[in-house]
């Protein structure tokens, strides 16, 4: 997904919090926005998970269920268009930039977003 697109659907919910279902969210927005999602075949691209454990702090979500079955009326008012931060720290490193924001003071966790910064070409 390129980023006018991700902008379009608004992006990511603000209400998924802890594990699963955001994935499951935005494949039900991409639908109704009539877009679709290309998955070529193994000869020209594959994914393949890297394997980890499951962190025992991030806990399934309990309301993951209920959030997916109102997907499409929450979307224009969630996502993208209602995220609000405050960025605390910019931390520049060799291979990418890491940006720390608070999220505010709603008992949800602080979040860090990462940044890859494209390498330059020799």
């Amino acid at each position: 997904m390129n980023t006018p697109q991700f902008t379009q659907l608004n992006g990511y919910s603000n209400l998924f919090w802890g594990w699963r279902g955001e994935d499951d969210d935005m494949f039900n927005i991409i639908r109704f926005a009539n877009m679709k999602i290309l998955r070529p075949p193994p000869t020209t691209a594959r994914f393949e998970m890297v394997k980890h454990d499951h962190e025992s702090s991030n806990k399934p979500n309990p309301k993951r269920f209920s959030l997916l079955k109102n997907s499409l009326s929450r979307m224009p008012e969630d996502e993208l268009n209602s995220l609000e931060y405050t960025v605390k720290a910019i931390h520049k490193l060799p291979t990418h930039t890491m940006i720390d924001v608070d999220l505010g003071n709603d008992g949800r966790p602080k979040a860090k977003i990462t940044v890859q910064q494209l390498r330059p070409q020799t």
